[in-house]
């Protein structure tokens, strides 16, 4: 006996990341680091899968050891942190392109940050048996130099309540004249992606809280000012 004491082999299990996502606030740009959960699910079998989601000390949500190259889909809920929800996102992973900003749409009671933009107002739908509950509401602002909006530009989005309540935080830039008190034209889609879809342009004062005097048809045609004060 040699008295050398022999250690089995070690083969410890390397996790490897397969997809990183970060929720984030729309119009603050901030991430959400609480509040926000994730689920793998089987899109076929409209199920839960095991995999555990592990968030990140910067409060990503990271799933591990899955095949790279494949699409995943998961449910995301936000509704803890304030935000609409839930929903699903696809997102397939790459080598190269791990990482997913996963955008939060902001709901009547959702928390707003000091100097954002926001339009309030609320859906009504003259159709008979018509919802307005769950509609995505986006606002796109014109451009800095006073051109119109283009593919590509930020958009930002609220989703109303049972009720047909929405809110829309923006981040609105002033015009590029540096007047601070200028308004900036702004396209409101209601039930975007939806039918029927209805488009407003209208006049957002920067850092200012707008909400429209009386409820917006989806059906008609109708466009009620802003409150006075806005």
């Amino acid at each position: 006996m040699s008295g050398t004491i022999e250690f089995p082999a070690l083969d410890p299990k390397v996790d490897v990341v397969t997809a990183v996502l970060v929720p984030a606030d729309r119009a603050s740009r901030r991430a959400v680091t609480s509040g926000v959960t994730a689920t793998l699910l089987d899109p076929t079998a409209e199920r839960a899968l095991p995999d555990r989601m592990v968030r990140s000390l910067s409060g990503a949500l990271v799933l591990l050891n899955r095949p790279l190259g494949q699409a995943y889909t998961f449910r995301i809920d936000p509704t803890a942190a304030g935000y609409a929800g839930p929903f699903t996102l696809a997102f397939q992973p790459q080598a190269a392109a791990r990482r997913r900003v996963v955008w939060l749409s902001s709901r009547p009671d959702s928390p707003i940050d000091a100097g954002a933009t926001v339009v309030r107002g609320v859906i009504t739908r003259s159709a008979a048996d018509a919802s307005a509950s769950g509609l995505e509401v986006a606002a796109v602002p014109d451009r800095s130099d006073g051109g119109a909006p283009a593919d590509g530009d930020p958009t930002f989005v609220g989703i109303t309540d049972r009720s047909g309540s929405f809110a829309v935080a923006l981040s609105l830039e002033p015009p590029d004249d540096g007047d601070l008190t200028a308004e900036v034209d702004t396209t409101i889609t209601l039930n975007r992606g939806g039918t029927p879809q209805r488009d407003l342009v209208v006049p957002l004062r920067p850092g200012r809280e707008h909400v429209f005097s009386e409820p917006l048809d989806l059906d008609g045609n109708n466009e009620p000012p802003f409150t006075e004060g806005a």
